[in-house]
């Protein structure tokens, strides 16, 4: 029985290494690890198969560029920062759950509680540059992410929100919301966090702006373009046909977009009930949507505020109310006053004190830049009052450009500023550019906007919010100055791509272009009482309910010289006669 000890130890050695072996094999036999490259972009995940074949992902994700790795696992989650009541934060764990490659350049992960991390690079050579994009659900504060420095790599100067990475010849700077030694924080604010190769050295200028670079090319910023104009339209058809809640400006977006291709009655017809029928709405959408009187106190609620925004300006001396992107298409509205003078003067005062002058903020120095080219041909003797102060807010916005390698980004305080802003900016100089006949301008403008658009998915909230800044579309809804006289302005709010008024001899009249067998509604603000209204040549009575008859119609309230009206087109133009004869 013991005449061979060693051969049947041996025989017990490898029985038990076959079953240790074989336990693993059937644990892991379904599992297996993911990479995916783009350029140097390097991702890695897990997955795992079950017995009928469904795929999913394990809580493993790592990503590495060019000298820095990002890792979200069962150790090291990504966390959401959640701001309660009380003012104070949780953190809750997320689990990876799904990918998607919505672009070329960028895949998409999505984690538990409504979070999505999209890794993107600008290109798949040497040269290309790296961004996260957060996408948040809106009652967080924030995202904090795992990182560290790959091998070879190491941090030479780090901030508060960057990170300069050196290795040898090589210098990269990595910038975020926050970034302490092992985790950065994309916040709910600023989500969008770089990696792009750094040289301290270079001052950026807009005459040094190289026009071959393919970022600062027009046909690479109209290629952007049209891509986010089908992105829009694609992101809201998803979120209809997945009964998603929708924005009222991604609504308006989408509507407008539809409307430039010849699809409008399909744009409205497609929007939810839901939608028209809720409580959400406002002002904003009344051109396509009816409901114009129960609308008119979300636009006086509108004009108030932003009166009670000028009155307080002049009184704080503050440019805040310069990064309102409507401004100048409200004070367009105004008649002339010194209270409307008083705010135009305001930057000129500002900046004639050193003091105040290197404190104004870039959002500031856009905003004035953007309302004095809006106001350029809006009103030109306003704009003429801001002039002065231009050069000095484009020297704002120079020293605020960083050019790294593909990437021109704007930057304040050494973070980077929102999408939203930088775009603002962006389109202000190609303006500006176009304006002056000065292409040094211009391309840096596009060189911010492909910048982002490029390296970015943009969510549909974004995308909504900087359509109407990107996309000149005459039926997107807007303001319609129609007569500046001693007695008052009539303006109108409306989504029609022309529209005009003109005053006789004891009768007025407004003329409306827009696609035949169509329906729009508009608001007139300045009307004053008339005795007879005419549409098709017919005289027309004020109906309470003229919204819901397949027929033009009006109602006109004589407390707040507004008239309302709903225009379905027999012909392209249309003209409504106002008497104001005996």
């Amino acid at each position: 029985m013991y005449r061979h000890p060693f051969r049947k130890s041996f025989g017990l050695i490898v029985l038990y290494s076959i079953i240790i072996i074989g336990i693993f094999v059937l644990q892991f036999r379904n599992e297996s690890v993911v990479s995916k490259n783009l350029g140097l972009l390097s991702i890695s995940f897990a997955q795992s198969q079950n017995e009928a074949g469904e795929v999913s992902l394990k809580n493993s994700l790592q990503v590495a560029f060019k000298g820095i790795s990002f890792i979200a696992d069962e150790v090291n989650p990504a966390q959401l920062c959640m701001s309660r009541e009380e003012g104070s934060q949780i953190k809750k764990n997320l689990t990876l759950v799904s990918y998607e490659q919505k672009t070329p350049l960028s895949y998409t992960f999505n984690f538990t509680e409504g979070v999505s991390l999209t890794f993107s690079v600008t290109g798949t050579d040497s040269s290309a540059a790296f961004s996260i994009t957060a996408s948040l659900p809106p009652e967080s504060s924030g995202l904090y992410l795992n990182y560290k420095p790959s091998s070879g790599f190491s941090v030479t100067e780090k901030t508060r929100t960057k990170l300069i990475l050196n290795s040898k010849n090589l210098t990269y700077a990595f910038t975020a919301s926050s970034i302490d030694e092992r985790m950065i924080f994309l916040s709910s604010k600023n989500f969008v966090a770089n990696y792009v190769a750094y040289n301290p050295s270079v001052e950026f200028s807009f005459e040094s702006m190289d026009s071959d670079l393919i970022i600062a090319q027009k046909s690479t910023y109209d290629t952007n373009i049209r891509d986010l104009r089908n992105n829009l339209v694609n992101s809201v058809n998803d979120s209809i046909k997945n009964n998603q809640t929708l924005s009222e400006k991604s609504v308006i977006a989408y509507v407008a977009e539809l409307a430039s291709q010849g699809r409008y009655t399909e744009a409205v017809e497609n929007v939810p009930d839901s939608f028209k029928k809720g409580n959400k709405r406002t002002y904003l959408s009344a051109p396509y949507f009816n409901t114009l009187t129960a609308m008119y106190p979300t636009l006086e609620m509108y004009t108030n505020n932003m009166a009670e925004m000028v009155s307080n300006a002049i009184e704080s001396s503050s440019l805040s109310i310069f990064s309102v992107n409507e401004l100048a298409d409200y004070l367009n509205t105004l008649p002339d006053s010194p209270t409307l003078r008083n705010l135009l003067m305001l930057p000129a005062h500002v900046f004639e004190d050193e003091s105040t002058a290197s404190q104004i903020k870039l959002s500031q120095a856009s905003g004035i830049l953007n309302t004095y080219l809006k106001l350029s041909s809006l009103h030109s003797s306003y704009a003429d009052i801001l002039l002065p102060v231009i050069d000095k807010c484009l020297k704002i916005i120079e020293s605020a450009c960083v050019l790294n390698d593909s990437l021109l980004i704007l930057t304040q305080k050494d973070v980077p500023i929102s999408n939203y802003l930088a775009i603002l900016t962006g389109n202000s100089l190609i303006r500006w550019g176009d304006f002056n006949n000065a292409n040094e301008y211009s391309q840096a403008g596009y060189a911010i906007i492909n910048s982002i658009l490029s390296l970015n998915s943009l969510d549909s909230i974004t995308m909504a919010d900087v359509y109407p800044i990107l996309v000149d579309n005459p039926y997107y809804p807007h303001n319609k100055v129609l007569s500046r006289t001693p007695g008052g302005v009539i303006w109108a709010w409306t989504c029609v791509p022309s529209i005009s008024y003109s005053a006789q001899t004891n009768s007025a009249t407004i003329s409306m272009t827009f696609p035949k067998n169509e329906i729009n509604y508009v608001i007139v603000n300045g009307i004053i009482s008339f005795n007879e209204i005419e549409i098709y040549g017919l005289s027309f009575h004020s109906d309470p309910r003229f919204e819901s008859y397949n027929s033009s119609g009006f109602i006109y309230d004589d407390t707040k010289n507004a008239l309302f009206l709903k225009s379905r087109h027999k012909s392209e133009t249309e003209i409504v006669r106002l008497s104001y004869g005996q």
